[in-house]
C-alpha cells in the first residue's frame, strides 16, 4: 500500500476525537462520585502540615511553592521573622507561620517548604510550612466546623475549619500590619543581609 492510500480512521475517530473523547473522560473522572452535582462556589486551598496539625491557605494568595532554601537570620527582629532569602534578584521576608500561631519556633518546627505569597501590600513574604499535602476544593458549604478548643487561642487568624478538621487560615489577618510589625513600626520588608 503506498503512503497515499493509507486507510483514514473511519467515522471521524482522527485526533479531534480523541481529544474530545479524552476531554470527556476527564469531566467524568473529575466530577463527584455517586451523582453528587454540586453548584455551589469551589475554593480551592492548599493544605500543608505543620507541627501535627494540617493548615490551609487559600491558592489565590499563593504565588509558588518553593523547597526550603538556605535563609540568612537577623538579630534584633522578632521572632516571627526567620530571616530573609534571595530568589531571581528579590530578597524576601521569611516569616515563621509556626511562631506567629504560637507553636514552638525553631528545632520543634521542622519545616520543609516556602509558600511564597504573592506581592502582598507591597511586601515580598514567604510563610514556612512543614510539608505542603495538596490543592484541594473546598465546597462552600464544607467551610464550617466549630474551632477545636486546643486552637481557640488562634481563633482569630482562623477563616474556617473543614469538616475533616483541616484549620484554613485568613491570610488577611495573617499578614496584618500589626502583626508583623516591628516595634511598633508598620515594617515588611527586612534589611538585606
Amino acid at each position: 500500500m503506498k503512503n497515499s492510500e493509507k486507510k483514514q480512521p473511519r467515522n471521524g475517530s482522527g485526533t479531534g476525537n480523541h481529544i474530545r473523547v479524552m476531554e470527556e473522560r476527564t469531566r467524568e473522572l473529575a466530577s463527584p462520585a455517586g451523582g453528587d452535582s454540586y453548584s455551589g462556589k469551589l475554593i480551592p486551598v492548599m493544605l500543608f502540615q505543620l507541627s501535627n496539625e494540617t493548615y490551609g491557605i487559600e491558592t489565590t494568595c499563593i504565588q509558588e511553592v518553593l523547597p526550603m532554601l538556605d535563609h540568612t537570620f537577623i538579630p534584633g527582629l522578632p521572632p516571627i521573622y526567620k530571616g530573609v532569602f534571595s530568589i531571581r534578584g528579590s530578597f524576601y521576608s521569611l516569616i515563621d507561620t509556626g511562631a506567629i500561631l504560637g507553636l514552638s519556633p525553631g528545632k520543634d518546627t521542622p519545616y520543609g517548604a516556602i509558600l511564597m505569597v504573592r506581592p502582598w501590600k507591597e511586601a515580598l513574604i514567604g510563610l514556612t510550612a512543614g510539608s505542603v499535602q495538596e490543592i484541594r476544593m473546598l465546597r462552600e458549604d464544607e467551610t464550617g466546623g466549630e474551632i477545636p478548643v486546643h486552637l481557640e487561642k488562634i481563633s482569630h487568624w482562623i477563616k474556617w475549619i473543614t469538616r475533616d478538621q483541616a484549620v484554613v487560615l485568613d491570610t488577611e489577618k495573617l499578614l496584618s500590619r500589626e502583626n508583623l510589625a516591628i516595634n511598633g513600626k508598620e515594617k515588611y520588608n527586612m534589611p538585606s543581609p
